[in-house]
Parts: structure tokens; sequence; C-alpha cells
């Protein structure tokens, strides 16, 4: 999938896996017009500034999508790390010393 340069999600349950696409994306298609309840529109969201305003346009194009993504990319294993990092202080925390054993 190195080689992928498009890629349509419009109308679809697709609502997350950014981080996964390859850095050779340059077009992506991803619009709710004929399900209103299509759950990308959680990525829609993301990149809400980037797409047209207009609801006629059918191919809504992101301006430096490699780019864009590359920054997405990074913003999630930045919000992981901390999330492990948090992970493993309460682990830390809820480790108990051993109680002496009775003989």
């Amino acid at each position: 999938m190195t080689k992928l340069k498009k890629l349509c999600i419009s109308d679809t349950d697709l609502d997350s896996g950014l981080e996964y696409l390859p850095n050779s994306l340059e077009v992506f298609y991803c619009s709710v017009f004929y399900r209103k309840d299509a759950k990308c529109q959680t990525i829609y969201n993301l990149f809400a500034d980037e797409w047209g305003n207009s609801r006629r346009r059918m191919r809504w194009k992101i301006k430096n999508l490699p780019q864009k993504l590359k920054a997405y990319k990074q913003k999630v294993k930045a919000k992981a790390r901390e999330l492990l990092k948090d992970e493993f202080k309460i682990r830390d925390r809820k480790i108990v010393e051993p109680e002496e054993e009775i003989t």
C-alpha cells in the first residue's frame, strides 16, 4: 500500500485509522452526501478547515495532504506515548510489596 495515491471513504463508516495511511497519499475523498449518519464525518471534521465550504463539490481535496497526514501521525504517536506513560505510572503505583512469608 506504499504507492496509494487516491482514497475515497465518502459515505462509509470508517471513522479512524488515518495514522495507517501511507505518506504517498495525495488525494483523499471524505464526504457525507448520501448517508447523513456516515461515521466518516468524524474524519471530515478533523480537516474541516481544509475542505471547501460548498456542498456541491463532489471532489474535496486537502491542500498539502501528505504533510498534514504526517503531522497528524506525529500527534497520534505523541498522544499514545503519553497514554502509555500514564498507564505505567498507574501500574507502578498498584505494585504492592509481597507479604512476609508465614512459616
